[in-house]
């Protein structure tokens, strides 16, 4: 992968939207050259931004298997360290597309050009989660505590949903935007209370921090899941 971020794990994550181990891989790899088959001169390399997710590597996978050099095409793999960092690239013309989940796509004021999903890549099933100190018992005690996540549709969208179960206000914590690295060495330092993020970082802070998983996307099934995007009609990455 081309890298242009920072980058444990615990049994959690997000189901493949395919079938089969080999049907996965195979998947993966047409949805990345999907948008280059209905080119008639695309441009290559094409280059496509994914974040450290462990579904997502299997774009990696695909490549070194050689379904893209089966396909013909080039394409170029840059990884962020974040969602954030992967739509500032889009806004930027740095990538051609990338895979992020749904709700980053949904929010029309994310982008000037709406962006079109050509194919449902995974859903969370606990790899998206909340991971607070072990005195953390359940969502009630999170009242007046500390809790970092990413400004981004994802992360605000699953403190909303946790606050919501758990009959707190936003009013009631304390949130803190924060970007996925800088919330695990806060977490380190003692100066949030809980982290919302995803693995491989999820894994890193229950192994490593002794953290414990408070509310994950099990609580929440079907309701996160990412996508593969391509531009929409005002910009084609021909």
């Amino acid at each position: 992968m081309t890298a242009a971020g920072a980058n444990g794990t615990v049994k959690v994550g997000r189901k493949a939207a395919f079938g089969s181990r080999d049907g996965t891989v195979l998947g993966i790899a047409l949805l990345a050259v999907l948008p280059i088959a209905c080119l008639s001169k695309p441009k290559e390399p094409l280059r496509l931004g994914v974040n450290a997710w462990p579904p997502f590597e299997l774009l990696s996978l695909a490549r070194d298997q050689g379904f893209f050099d089966a396909e013909k095409v080039d394409v170029d793999l840059v990884d962020f360290s974040s969602y954030t960092g992967i739509l500032r690239a889009y806004h930027q013309e740095n990538i051609d597309g990338f895979l992020a989940t749904l709700n980053e796509v949904q929010i029309a004021d994310n982008f000037h050009d709406q962006p079109a999903v050509v194919m449902v890549v995974d859903y969370s099933f606990g790899g998206d989660a909340l991971v607070v100190r072990r005195d953390i018992g359940d969502l009630k005690a999170l009242r007046g505590r500390r809790i970092a996540f990413e400004e981004s549709a994802l992360g605000s969208y699953e403190l909303e949903r946790l606050l919501e179960i758990g009959g707190l206000g936003r009013d009631e914590v304390v949130a803190v935007s924060r970007l996925p690295e800088e919330a695990e060495q806060e977490f380190h330092k003692g100066t949030v209370d809980g982290v919302i993020t995803y693995e491989p970082g999820l894994g890193r802070l229950v192994r490593d921090e002794g953290g414990h998983v408070l509310f994950s996307t099990r609580d929440i099934p079907g309701e996160i899941c990412a996508g593969r995007s391509v531009p929409g009609s005002g910009r084609s990455p021909t």
